[in-house]
C-alpha cells in the first residue's frame, strides 16, 4: 500500500494528494507500507512527470 501525506494530512489516492498541493501549495511526500508494517519513504510527490519509485533491495522487481 502507499500513502501519500500532504502537509498533516494523509492520503491514499494520488490524485487526491496531487490536488490538495495544487490548491494549498504544501509539499508531499509518499510512503510505501509493507503488510508486516514495515515502510519505506519513496521520495517527495510531482505535479508534473512520473511518480514512480524503485525500492533497491525490495521483495521484488515491481517499482512502486
Amino acid at each position: 500500500m502507499t500513502v501519500y501525506y500532504v502537509g498533516n494530512e494523509e492520503y491514499f489516492s494520488l490524485t487526491k494528494a496531487k490536488a490538495e498541493m495544487r490548491r494549498t501549495g504544501l509539499p508531499g511526500s509518499k510512503v510505501k507500507v509493507w503488510a508486516n508494517g514495515e515502510w519505506e519513504n519513496c521520495g517527495e510527490i510531482k505535479l508534473r512527470g512520473s511518480n514512480r519509485c524503485h525500492i533497491v533491495g525490495a521483495r521484488n522487481s515491481n517499482t512502486y
